[in-house]
């Protein structure tokens, strides 16, 4: 049993279900001031069990058995008792030992209250209009693709269904009758005023939370100032209901906490997405959106007690600020809008529940008009005429071009991505993107004096031109960072699959020779794409994947060319039906017969596309998935190779088929994680030989008891990463199903 100040972190897990920390002054005992808190390292309460660290604590613990418990408020000293009768909690104003009486009954502050499944009554009344977003919490399923369809029945399939449900591990139930809102005001505390004091105040950390804290403070830009905070809670605040932001400033994150969490994204999730100047990122009163942004993906790589808490409160607080009116962000700084989007964008897919990313794809459109301002096309209803403001300073004028490369660049990506994973079409033309990709990523994080010191940087093209030469000389420049590789990379699978979409739309099957019409010829747009998927995915597939350290490049590269090089062979489409995930009987019975129809065709191409799968389940074994493309890209993996064990191994008349593995010696293998030999590894790939495939954690791949072995294996990578996305989390639960054979009952995990 954790201390009081670290059960906060754990609502919801914690044995004591009235919550395990208790208020300061309580009127039951004395105060918790570290003076005189007990020195015990173990008090056990006779009724529950429950062990505590410091006796005040046990005593109020005790007090709740009793029914007792009262608290008071640190804020406004009042103290406030309960009544023990109803149902209802009435809180009465009661004047503490110094005389000093209220006029009025005040609420104690109050801490988080998030509105979960338990709240949702038949009896509740309506939604009022300020809380409709508040609607967007309650538990859901998270559609892949999104769109609904009818399950096969336990046993047979299973849904992408993975809902964050506020976070549920980490809250506990609240009572249906004590929740008003989401930030806690008017609603029946789970924890004491303590708790929040732990929370906010910068002095009453414990030893532990200070130690985790300095652990992982590694200092990348100028701390956060108190006026930062105070200016970013009021306007907060400003952009709440009234009743929503009451129960806020108790809640909010202390500066300590903050700082941490705004180091914590430039060491973890910069090196993935370079898309702010950390050279000169400054957080202050007039960037505070945009450094919200950065705090919501910074708080879910924290390892301190209360960073659950702080990755919720925050979620819910991004959710309300893209709710911004048109003419405020017509108003505001066009770019800073964006990254601050694209930013809140990243974070929300990270929660996992389809109703939260279901509204991001509302908010694409608004952050996809915002970069076409910043393209300002001339001739078009964007063309913005162009400040000439600090034109004699050559380093502030490159860095304000280099930033709009950068969110245009890194915005499109994620329409590519959302495309390629998610069948959902970009918002963005590829021919809209009349700018240069981003210059290298050792001038953007250069200082001042480093930058005036480097050479000018080249010239850059744009991705069309780029995806153009690659495509016609069939060789990547070597000149090229990693960024623009994976971004024409899933450019060219893009187009590709936008001409194969229209193309089967039109009756017409799928580029190439078909059925209905043989020989149907590939447009030039879509072979030169083609040519450039083949040379940079072969590029790609040629490196070495490796964990993305700070200030490093980042390795997505290696990770889309395996990846998206399996998506071009068993496309998407068929791959979740085939693995009874969304779909129906008609439509798992369709995706068998195609995949039977591809696989067979070329061994050789199947066998490279299960090397790297094996190669990205490898690298995850030992590797922490931390964001969406690390997620799926699992998933994936993981789907082929159910494909490839169930179809391939079956119809391969070479294969040893599901014979007993305890029978097979070390020459009839082989390691496809661990290749010792590079010819014997080419012989397989090029099919010269049949030797058995192995997979570490898995063992030999055939249509028996490797597929439910290998769902394990996935449910345990996915795992890795429940800290930092909820998606994975659940993914990992829904894995663990399969494994079992049943499609799984998500409420029963939450």
């Amino acid at each position: 049993m954790r201390s009081h100040t670290s059960a906060v972190a754990n609502l919801g897990s914690n044995a004591d279900n009235d919550g395990a920390a208790d208020g300061v002054g309580d009127g039951n005992g004395p105060s918790s001031s570290p003076s005189s808190s007990s020195a015990s390292a173990s008090l056990l309460c006779p009724e529950c069990g429950q062990t505590f660290r410091r006796r005040e604590h046990l005593s109020r613990h005790l007090d709740r058995h009793s029914g007792r418990r009262s608290h008071a408020c640190s804020i406004c000293k009042r103290a406030f008792s309960r009544s023990s009768g109803d149902d209802e909690t009435i809180l009465v104003a009661q004047p503490i030992a110094d005389g000093d009486v209220s006029p009025a009954p005040t609420p104690p502050c109050q801490n988080l209250q998030p509105i979960t499944s338990q709240s949702c009554v038949s009896d509740q009344p309506p939604l009022e209009p300020d809380l409709l977003w508040d609607a967007l919490l309650t538990p859901a399923q998270f559609l892949f693709p999104f769109s609904p369809a009818t399950s096969l029945g336990v046993g047979i399939s299973t849904d992408f269904c993975f809902g964050d449900t506020a976070l549920a591990t980490v809250v506990e139930p609240v009572d249906d009758q004590s929740v008003q809102n989401s930030f806690g005001a008017k609603a029946t505390p789970r924890v004491g005023v303590e708790a929040v004091g732990v929370i906010t105040g910068p002095g009453n950390l414990t030893a532990e939370e200070e130690d985790i804290l300095i652990a992982e403070y590694i200092p990348h830009v100028p701390p956060m100032t108190a006026e930062t905070r105070a200016y970013m809670l009021q306007a907060i605040k400003a952009r709440l209901p009234q009743h929503e932001a009451q129960g806020l400033e108790a809640n909010f994150p202390s500066l300590r906490h903050l700082d941490a969490y705004m180091q914590l994204y430039f060491e973890h999730f910069h090196p993935r997405m370079p898309l702010l100047h950390k050279p000169t990122f400054q957080a202050s009163p007039e960037t505070w959106q945009l450094v919200l942004s950065v705090l919501c993906l910074g708080s879910r790589y924290s390892l301190a007690h209360h960073h659950h808490d702080h990755v919720l409160l925050l979620q819910l607080i991004a959710q309300h600020m893209l709710k911004r009116d048109i003419q405020e962000l017509s108003s505001n700084d066009v770019l800073t809008c964006a990254q601050s989007l694209l930013l809140f964008h990243q974070s929300q897919w990270l929660s996992g529940e389809r109703s939260i990313v279901i509204e991001v794809q509302f908010y694409r459109n608004i952050l996809v008009t915002l970069c076409r301002q910043l393209l300002s096309r001339e001739g078009t209803l964007m063309h913005t005429h162009t400040s000439a403001e600090d034109a004699n300073h050559a380093w502030s004028q490159w860095i304000q071009a280099e930033a709009k490369r950068r969110i245009i660049h890194f915005t499109w990506t994620s329409e590519c991505l959302q495309a390629t994973f998610f069948m959902l079409p970009p918002l963005l033309s590829i021919a809209e993107l009349q700018t240069p990709v981003p210059t290298a990523d050792a001038y953007w994080s250069s200082s001042q004096e480093q930058w005036h010191l480097l050479p000018p940087p080249q010239p850059s093209l744009t991705i069309c031109a780029l995806l153009a030469r690659v495509g016609l000389g069939d060789v990547v420049p070597a000149s090229l960072e990693q960024p623009a590789k994976s971004t024409i990379l899933l450019s060219a699978i893009v187009q590709q699959a936008a001409e194969s979409d229209l193309l089967r739309a039109m009756g017409l099957g799928s580029v190439g020779s078909t059925a209905s019409q043989p020989g149907l010829a590939l447009g030039m747009g879509t072979m030169l794409s083609q040519k450039a998927f083949d040379a940079l995915s072969q590029a790609g597939c040629s490196q070495m994947l490796r964990e993305t350290d700070a200030g490093t490049n980042s390795n997505d590269f290696a990770l889309l060319s395996r990846v998206l090089s399996i998506c071009s062979v068993t496309p998407l489409r068929l791959l979740n039906p085939y693995g009874k995930w969304q779909t129906t009987d008609a439509g798992h019975s369709k995706a068998r017969s195609e995949l039977l129809n591809i696989i067979p065709q070329n061994v050789s191409r199947a066998r490279h596309c299960l090397y790297y799968a094996a190669q990205v389940l490898q690298h995850f074994r030992t590797m922490r998935v931390a964001t969406v493309l690390d997620i799926l890209s699992v998933l994936i993996c993981v789907l082929y190779m159910v494909v490839y064990a169930d179809i391939f191994e079956q119809q391969d008349p070479n294969s040893a088929g599901s014979g007993a593995s305890t029978g097979t010696s070390n020459t009839e293998i082989i390691r496809l994680d661990q290749v010792v030999n590079i010819d014997l590894l080419n012989g397989w790939l090029e099919v010269r030989n049949h030797k058995r495939p192995h997979i570490a954690g898995v063992g030999l791949l055939h249509g028996g008891r490797s597929v439910p072995r290998l769902y394990k294996e996935a449910s345990r990578i996915m795992a890795t990463g429940s800290s930092v996305s909820r998606m994975a989390k659940e993914m990992s639960i829904i894995l663990e199903s399969q494994a079992e054979g049943y499609p799984p009952d998500l409420l029963n995990h939450r």
